[in-house]
């Protein structure tokens, strides 16, 4: 598992979730170059599975650069 992707499970795990199979294998999918198509239910978390692929990619990229002041900021929509 990349840093990146490992940092995002802490995250789900922070907030005492975890990642559905369908998010792990969009992440997997997308860092593997490859597309599709998310179809689940209403609710269940395709944002997640669409958007956590390339944030993972961005940590990744960040981790490896040690040049100072270097960082990622992400924000994520909460429920009203």
């Amino acid at each position: 598992m990349s840093p990146g992707l490992a940092r995002i499970e802490a995250w789900f795990a922070s907030r005492g979730w975890t990642p559905f199979p369908f998010q792990r294998e969009a992440w997997a999918a997308y860092r593997d170059g490859r597309s599709g198509l998310i179809n689940a239910p209403t609710g269940v978390g395709k944002s997640y599975a669409a958007f956590m692929g390339p944030l993972s990619e961005r940590i990744d990229a960040e981790l490896a650069d040690t040049e100072p002041g270097s960082s990622v900021q992400a924000r994520f929509p909460s429920h009203a």
